[in-house]
């Protein structure tokens, strides 16, 4: 793999998702369209809302004469949140993706600040920053960030300490609201499915099979809000379960894929201990799960692994 980096001056794609977000979707879009970082393209995506949502967006893309580039998608149909950012990523042009909900705020610095890390460090696979939770009431919950992270912090791919922190599950903690994420983690792989709601899982994971490292700040970068139509808002224990075991079996999908398609892109010592810690992470799932949800993360898990046809992720 070639690096098509400019760390000076990077192109930075900023997608908004929405869905059926009319009373949130706004303010956000607000946030997104004052971001001070120049070199920026910013593009509206909705997931075929039923609600006012587009027509909201279609708004601010008719009424906008700012200095960004404006892009405007609506899905024919909707998605949901992995095949959402995928898709959406693949309608930009930057070297680098920042994605960003239709119900939080961005503070304008998040894209400069998440660059001025790129001109410390060089080319990295996402950049990490905190955020701040609030309520509609704007209760205070004091900041979001890594507890294993500090300012100027960075997890170099294939270092130990990268290996160490996959394997206690805190790498893969951090939530994609404060990310930006290397291109090469979207056109390297292939889509990400229909039914994850942890794309940040998926993409974290995508950083350690690349061997591509991740940088923190201090600096914030969102207003993240909690409310009771957040995607994780009331997922269940069982629910859960089923997002850890399928982001972990899409983790060894994706490992299969890569090295087939860049099989010197890694030591065989590196591949192999990529390969053990997933597999390590895919039994802990298997013996955590509950009893009624075994037949059905068993045939999610062999069609990851191209065992199976899709029919399986019918329940047994």
């Amino acid at each position: 793999m070639s690096s098509f980096l400019s760390v000076t001056s990077p192109k930075i794609s900023l997608v908004l998702l929405a869905f059926n977000q009319e009373s949130l979707v706004r303010e956000s879009i607000d946030s997104i369209l004052s971001q001070d970082y120049e070199n920026l393209e910013i593009l509206l995506s909705d997931d075929c809302s039923t609600d006012k949502t587009y027509e909201l967006m279609s708004e601010a893309y008719n009424s906008y004469s700012g200095p960004h580039r404006l892009l405007l998608n609506r899905n024919d149909c909707n998605m949901g949140i992995g095949p959402h950012v995928h898709y959406a990523g693949s309608l930009t042009s930057g070297d680098y993706i920042v994605m960003a909900a239709g119900d939080d705020i961005s503070l304008p610095g998040r894209v400069s600040h998440s660059v001025d890390v790129l001109r410390r460090e060089g080319e990295l696979g996402c950049v990490i920053g905190r955020y701040h939770p609030f309520t509609d009431t704007f209760n205070d919950a004091g900041d979001w960030q890594p507890k294993h992270s500090k300012d100027g912090y960075v997890l170099r791919g294939g270092s130990e300490d990268w290996f160490e922190l996959f394997s206690r599950g805190k790498l893969v903690g951090t939530p994609g609201a404060v990310a930006m994420w290397n291109r090469k983690l979207f056109s390297l792989f292939g889509p990400i499915p229909e039914g994850v709601i942890a794309e940040d899982v998926v993409l974290a994971n995508r950083c350690l099979i690349a061997g591509l490292g991740a940088g923190f700040t201090v600096n914030k970068f969102v207003l993240y809000r909690q409310h009771a139509k957040n995607i994780c808002a009331g997922v269940s224990r069982s629910d859960f379960e089923g997002q850890v075991f399928f982001t972990r079996a899409l983790a060894m999908s994706d490992l299969r894929s890569f090295r087939k398609k860049y099989p010197d892109q890694h030591t065989p010592g590196y591949w192999k201990k990529i390969e053990m810690m997933i597999e390590g992470a895919l039994y802990r799932s298997i013996i955590q799960i509950r009893k009624p949800y075994i037949g059905w993360f068993k045939s999610r898990l062999l069609f990851l692994l191209g065992l199976r046809p899709l029919r399986c992720f019918i329940s047994d």
